[in-house]
């Protein structure tokens, strides 16, 4: 009296679908999963503690970007005086390690500003350069501690544990000005 519209076969036909369409999505998940997770284990545990060459490297990064952020604070144009200050304090800091600062100075709004530049020369001259870089200036109004004081502290800090060493290539050091809007 009933009968059914499908066919049996159409039945099996629907489910070896559904079967196929949940294993791909279960494999395309399980990719995502595999792509995304990380290599190895997050470190448990205390830390051990640092040697004596760590604690030295921490305690110059930490009076470089206490300098720049305390001692010399906003780094902006609008304050043309404390990025002069940051200027020299690191051309001195990089004469002092024995290096030959160049100065890469321009005008912008009526304000003289400059990049400054050392240059570790490499042993072989074919295999190009390195360029380690950092902005020294700061969004006004703001002691730019984290941004970008942390990084010129850490290319001050390689450029002094590097000059004694010898490379193939050569490593600019570079620090830039007026990264921050509206000069960038």
């Amino acid at each position: 009296m009933f009968e059914t519209t499908v066919e049996p076969n159409s039945k099996w036909r629907i489910r070896i679908l559904l079967v196929l369409l949940a294993l791909t999505i279960v494999g395309v998940l399980g990719r995502f999963l595999w792509m995304t997770q990380m290599p190895l284990r997050s470190y448990a545990g205390a830390l051990p503690p640092l040697t004596a060459e760590e604690s030295e490297v921490r305690d110059h990064l930490s009076a470089e970007v206490s300098y720049l952020s305390v001692t010399i604070g906003d780094r902006s144009l609008p304050r043309p005086q404390s990025l002069q200050a940051a200027k020299d304090y690191l051309s001195n800091s990089l004469r002092e390690q024995g290096y030959a600062v160049v100065e890469h100075p321009y005008s912008v709004d009526g304000e003289k500003v400059s990049n400054l530049e050392v240059i570790r020369p490499g042993t072989d001259s074919t295999l190009g350069q390195v360029i380690v870089g950092a902005h020294y200036d700061s969004v006004a109004g703001t002691v730019a501690a984290n941004d970008n004081g942390t990084g010129v502290a850490a290319v001050l800090e390689l450029a002094r544990l590097m000059w004694q060493m010898k490379f193939r290539r050569t490593v600019r050091f570079v620090f830039f000005v007026n990264e921050e809007p509206p000069y960038f």
